[in-house]
């Protein structure tokens, strides 16, 4: 929820310093510059309260096991798929809102936002809710919202889409969590992670090397593909195994 949050402030404190400054392109970086050295001194002022006996290096590890393989692969299909959205809201949404008669940097940085501030609150709403049935909602309520790319739709779309994603991404790290073995959380996490963060980093790559006035479009179709293919998979997973349902 705070990672959403800090997302969905981001872009707007950034327009707001960039129409405001005479620097757009370095402006907004001193701000976040000055709260990264924050943290490092709050950091630094933290304590370990509690120290393990017979404490070991940290040695971090990245993976899943294989006998939880099956479990996981479905969370973290849903997992790239709603920060794949994250990241086509952060990237070619407020570029294609110039079509809908945007005019200043503030109106693009709104729809990413709505859209991320309307999944940290759903986040919140739905913590006590999870499993197959959840996750399956927050997919397909992502590819229905993804589809709404006229101006008349938009702004709903985006709502939509927040509820979508806040839940699709609740219920697949719950659902990932619980998959992991004893002992083996830390891992699986990270490795959930590490697959999330592929999602917003790899779809907007292939989303320019499309290239023209297509890509914005494409890369609408494909997400709302990759979504349909993943809610399927995830049912069909879910059956097989045996989830709980929430």
């Amino acid at each position: 929820m705070v990672t959403s949050s800090a997302l969905a402030v981001g872009p707007v404190y950034s327009a707001l310093v960039a129409d405001a400054s005479g620097a757009p392109l370095t402006a907004p970086y001193i701000g976040y510059g000055a709260a990264t050295a924050l943290s490092f001194v709050f950091v630094a002022l933290c304590r370990e309260v509690y120290r393990p006996p017979n404490e070991r290096r940290l040695a971090p590890r990245v993976g899943v096991p294989r006998s939880i393989l099956k479990r996981f692969a479905p969370n973290a299909t849903a997992v790239f798929c709603a920060y794949g959205t994250n990241a086509l809201f952060q990237s070619l949404i407020p570029l294609a809102m110039i079509v809908f008669g945007a005019t200043s940097q503030l109106e693009m940085a709104l729809a990413t936002a709505v859209m991320l501030g309307t999944s940290a609150i759903t986040q919140v709403a739905v913590i006590n809710y999870g499993g197959s049935r959840s996750l399956a909602v927050g997919l397909v309520g992502m590819a229905v919202s993804l589809v709404g790319v006229f101006p008349a739709l938009f702004w709903v779309a985006t709502v939509i889409c927040g509820v979508g994603q806040g839940v699709s991404f609740k219920a697949s790290l719950a659902n990932a969590v619980d998959s992991a073995l004893p002992g083996d959380e830390a891992r699986t996490t990270s490795m959930y992670y590490l697959v999330a963060y592929l999602g917003t980093g790899v779809p907007p790559v292939i989303a320019g090397l499309l290239g023209g006035g297509a890509a914005a479009v494409s890369a609408v179709a494909a997400v709302v593909a990759i979504i349909a293919v993943a809610t399927i998979g995830y049912l069909r997973a879910a059956g097989q195994l045996g989830y709980r349902h929430g």
